[in-house]
């Protein structure tokens, strides 16, 4: 039961984490998203931070029910 809270505690945080950096990246066309190497290494890091957080999240949730 760990392995499924961790896991879709990861699915939903990583979803999270795509849907905040699309917010963020409106405003930027999409060359300038390709092409600008910096772009990548600021927003990328933050979809797995998010992902993580999420997973970390629900484990403690799970924490919280069956323990």
């Amino acid at each position: 039961m760990v392995y499924l809270f961790g896991f879709l505690g990861f699915v939903f945080g990583f979803s999270v984490g795509l849907g905040i950096i699309n917010i963020l990246l409106r405003q930027r066309s999409m060359k300038e998203i390709q092409s600008n190497k910096k772009i990548h290494w600021i927003y990328g890091p933050m979809v797995w931070v998010a992902a993580i957080t999420g997973c970390l999240i629900a484990l403690r949730i799970h924490d919280k029910i069956y323990l």
